[in-house]
């Protein structure tokens, strides 16, 4: 799956400007955003308004609830800044294309089977010059819970077990349609319980910044990428001061992501240990008192 076009619109998505605002929407969905007051204001940022609905922390980004009139509703989702520019920047960014290569390519993912969420418009709202404050927006899922809250409350073994080899073969399936995920850890994947005796599932969210290229990732992104969700988990192991996964846990997630390739369920391990042996070993050097 190539990288979108630049500036040509998924298919089934019209677009409305009004003054410095741009949406681009599903054209089902237009109606709802902009009675969602999007074309007239922009929710504050910082959380103390949002049109029609709670807002609620998002990670970096603030979330707003647009209920649809035959049920249901959309969540926009504010672009923030992390990094050393976040505090000085928050949510003003350069540039208007950020937003619609994510929603062209989450449309793109989720048409060559990737299980992400249901990308339906974006707002652009220009606040000066070369400066944008960007909303993406999608269908509210329930039930969902990203994997780190999944993996420190959940404790039922079965549960788990399903829960991490949904969230493996999801990773798997964005690989398999080429997409080389920007930022992917515990928090950007999303296990959704669903009615009771349904199966589990799971979606990899937040496409910002992924890239895409035809003919399946290769060895090298994929590897790279899985590592890093290990990393995430390492970190967030650190802060929660108790392990959230087990190595027999690990080892049956990445057999879920590798399927039947047992050597590159070995390769994975082996690479995954060592980055963790390394890091164990940087930590302790750091620790030792100055010679002298």
């Amino acid at each position: 799956m190539p990288d979108a076009v630049p500036n040509a619109l998924p298919e089934g998505f019209v677009e409305e400007r009004r003054g410095g605002v741009r949406v681009v929407a599903r054209a089902e969905f237009r109606d709802a955003i902009v009675a969602a007051g999007f074309l007239d204001r922009d929710p504050d940022p910082d959380g103390e308004a949002a049109p029609d609905g709670p807002a609620g922390p998002a990670g970096r980004g603030r979330l707003v609830r647009i209920p649809l009139p035959a049920g249901g509703a959309l969540l926009a989702r504010l672009y923030r800044r992390g990094g050393l520019l976040g505090p000085l920047l928050g949510a003003l960014h350069l540039g208007a294309e950020r937003p619609l290569r994510e929603l062209r390519l989450t449309v793109d993912a989720a048409a060559a089977g990737v299980p992400t969420l249901e990308a339906v418009g974006v707002v652009i709202r220009s606040v000066a010059p070369l400066l944008y404050r960007f909303w993406l927006i999608t269908r509210e899922v329930d039930g969902a819970r990203d994997l780190l809250a999944f993996l420190r409350d959940e404790r039922d073994p079965r549960t788990r077990s399903d829960g991490l080899a949904a969230s493996a073969r999801a990773i798997a399936a964005l690989h398999a349609a080429g997409v080389d995920h920007a930022d992917l850890n515990l928090k950007n994947i999303l296990v959704l319980s669903g009615e009771p005796g349904a199966p589990i599932r799971a979606l990899v969210i937040d496409l910002d910044k992924s890239r895409a290229s035809a003919g399946g990732l290769g060895e090298g992104g994929r590897t790279a990428n899985v590592l890093r969700l290990f990393r995430s988990l390492e970190k967030q192991t650190h802060i929660a001061g108790a392990p959230l996964a087990s190595a027999r846990e690990a080892v049956r997630f990445l057999r879920a992501y590798a399927g039947r390739d047992r050597a590159t369920v070995r390769r994975l391990c082996d690479l995954a240990r060592q980055a963790a042996d390394r890091r164990f070993a940087r930590r302790l050097l750091w620790r030792q008192p100055a010679a002298g």
